[in-house]
């Protein structure tokens, strides 16, 4: 993994190698191996290098092809790159180090874009083409490695500039910290932002599966996305159960073969859920040595996994670490909002960020098991989207009485606990079947969102946030519906808030992590499954257990969806209750939000009458965010 940034500008006085320095220094963490610079035609490329391929420093970047037509900064892993350079060096091709970065730009300097449809990997990529005054910014079919980007003043006609993390983006001179308040509105809906809109404004994300193409001549650019996934839900596989059983185990298989390469010790988190079990499991047989698993967890029971862990790797037969998490959490929750670049309260965070942090004292690679729920069906959100198609056969004015009195149940502050889950079913139920499955993972709904807003605030509560995730429903609009809530969250909550947590956490404290479960293949082969070969009746990732059943303890196979969740609601009603408190109800968010609101919540929430841990978490995260990232920079 690596930290990669970029400008290619008209103006002479941006082309100069000092601009990238701060924006590579604020970026260190990602790359703490080597870090150079440089100069281009029209502007230079940056690198800072975590080694993982070819330690050597011959494979250092920026790196030319052995025309140096082409230029390469690269953060990410091509797995398949020994095959790639087994058919290059059939070609002529002749190289000077053993890393995947010379695969990757003599692929392009061979087939150009057209090589992206033979990569394997994760990745980020930029490459300028010195010849015809090209730049492309390249993402992987996943979205497993983020890349910002901007125009210089706003204006492409003066170029742009790219970077790995927007706290790399933003030392760029010209970069504004001016918020985006339709991102604002998104994150308090969903806990993060979106793909298509980040929290600052003129700042972008390149979307998953897609590259940018600018043309220095012309200085236009454009998108152009080079993979399908919506083709595969569309186009179903004709196969028994038991061929789709040894298909998944074969391509598990060969990810696991490639995505154990490493020069620096490799290891695996393990929860002891199906999903790291399975991974290990394949590690256990694919592996000459021991495996090294790692796992943390909670003091609080009802949310720690230590013990299915345990068992797990005994069964497995693997060298286990585990961990419990003594951190002082307000004292780690600042680093956390500045790691994260935008405001993102997914309280896994802190479990992620620590289980990466343990990890990283004993390995440099580490395999996870994300992936799994999104491809197979295990989150608990498809079963409710099961019972919101029972429900719609009771009239709107039941459904809405239901609603009601669901508000009336006691509260319990335990892992997503039932009256939780069924108070957001109950209100989901009344909605259409799209926004009824986006609802499920709703913080605070329009409603809400009206109490909480200052008065100049309030259209933000009257826009459609849900818009833009609305619309990836249309692109398998005639595929099942549980088939169209998988894509959906592939597309969004995957994205952006799972693989943003993963890489963030991860590359906080130097860690490379890689998702097995995320090899394009098997995402292909998952999406075009029939449905009843992932979810059958009260049982989601139906053919990923029977399949791993073989292999899998049944205490592993039987267990329900457990999650990486932390005791946020516990905590802040407690030990973290006046930390968050203070902070909350500060000036930091009174610009935005009614303060008797955020009080109020505070005082029911204590009080047991309404889990509000959640949207106060949100708060908390917002405002740490806010404090570390604009206050202190303005």
């Amino acid at each position: 993994m690596c930290a990669i940034t970029g400008i290619i500008s008209s103006l002479p006085n941006y082309r100069h190698a000092t601009i990238l320095q701060p924006v590579l220094a604020a970026m260190a963490h990602r790359g703490p191996d080597g870090s150079h610079i440089v100069n281009l035609t029209q502007g230079c490329f940056g690198h800072n290098r975590l080694a993982i391929i070819d330690v050597n420093d011959r494979a250092a970047q920026p790196m030319w092809d052995s025309s140096r037509r082409y230029c390469l900064s690269f953060n990410g892993e091509i797995y398949n790159y020994r095959t790639l350079q087994q058919e290059l060096s059939k070609a002529g091709h002749i190289f000077r180090t053993q890393s995947d970065s010379e695969v990757l730009i003599e692929a392009w300097a061979k087939w150009g874009s057209k090589c992206l449809q033979r990569l394997v990997g994760m990745f980020a990529f930029a490459i300028w083409d010195q010849q015809e005054q090209q730049l492309y910014l390249v993402r992987d079919r996943m979205g497993e490695k983020p890349l910002y980007y901007t125009a210089i003043n706003n204006d492409w006609q003066q170029g742009l500039a790219f970077a790995s993390e927007l706290k790399g983006l933003v030392h760029y001179p010209f970069v504004n910290k001016t918020l985006s308040m339709s991102a604002l509105s998104h994150y308090l809906s969903f806990n993060y932002t979106a793909t298509n809109d980040a929290i600052l404004t003129n700042i972008y994300k390149l979307p998953p599966a897609s590259y940018l193409q600018y043309d220095f001549n012309t200085k236009t650019q454009k998108i152009i996305e080079y993979w399908s996934l919506a083709y595969h839900f569309q186009h179903k596989l004709e196969l028994t159960f038991k061929e789709a059983e040894a298909q998944l185990n074969n391509l598990l298989i060969n990810a696991l073969k490639e995505q154990t390469i490493a020069d620096v010790p490799l290891g695996a988190f393990l929860s002891g859920g199906l999903d790291s079990s399975t991974i290990v499991a394949h590690m256990r047989t694919l592996a000459p040595k021991q495996v090294n698993t790692y796992s943390i967890g909670f003091s609080e029971k009802t949310y720690s996994e230590l013990n299915q862990s345990a068992k797990t790797a005994k069964y497995l037969d693997v060298q286990h670490q585990s961990k419990i998490i003594s951190a002082n959490i307000h004292e780690l929750l600042p680093k956390l909002a500045y790691a994260f670049d935008e405001p993102f309260a997914d309280s896994s965070l802190i479990p992620t960020y620590l289980l990466c942090a343990f990890a990283k004292e004993h390995v440099t690679v580490s395999l996870s098991g994300d992936g799994g729920d999104e491809l197979f069906g295990g989150y608990v959100t498809y079963q409710a989207d099961r019972y919101y198609q029972k429900m719609q056969y009771l009239p709107l004015a039941a459904r809405k009485i239901l609603a009601r009195a669901s508000q009336y149940l006691p509260t319990s502050f335990a892992k997503i606990s039932w009256d939780y889950k069924l108070k957001q079913f109950l209100q989901g139920a009344l909605l259409d079947a799209a926004r009824a499955h986006l609802s499920w993972r709703e913080i605070f709904n329009p409603i809400q969102k009206q109490a909480l807003l200052q008065s100049e605030y309030q259209e933000l509560s009257k826009k459609d946030v849900l818009s833009n995730d609305l619309a990836w429903f249309n692109d398998v609009a005639s595929c099942h519906y549980l088939d169209q809530a998988m894509y959906v969250d592939i597309k969004t909550w995957l994205v952006d808030d799972i693989l943003l947590k993963v890489d963030r956490a991860a590359m906080s404290n130097s860690l490379e992590v890689r998702a097995p479960f995320l090899d394009h293949r098997i995402v292909e082969f998952a999406a075009a499954l029939p449905i009843e070969y992932k979810i059958k009746g009260h049982s989601g990732k139906y053919v990923l257990k029977k399949s791993q059943a073989p292999q899998l303890p049944p205490h592993v196979l039987q267990q329900p969806k457990r999650g990486f969740n932390s005791p946020i609601s516990h905590w802040l009603a407690h030990d973290l209750f006046a930390y968050a408190y203070e902070l909350t109800t500060s000036t930091l968010l009174s610009s935005w939000f009614n303060k008797e609101t955020i009080m109020r919540m505070w005082q029911e929430h204590r009080q047991g009458r309404c889990d509000h841990g959640h949207r106060l978490f949100n708060l908390l995260s917002l405002a740490l965010w806010y404090q570390g990232y604009l206050k202190v920079n303005h």
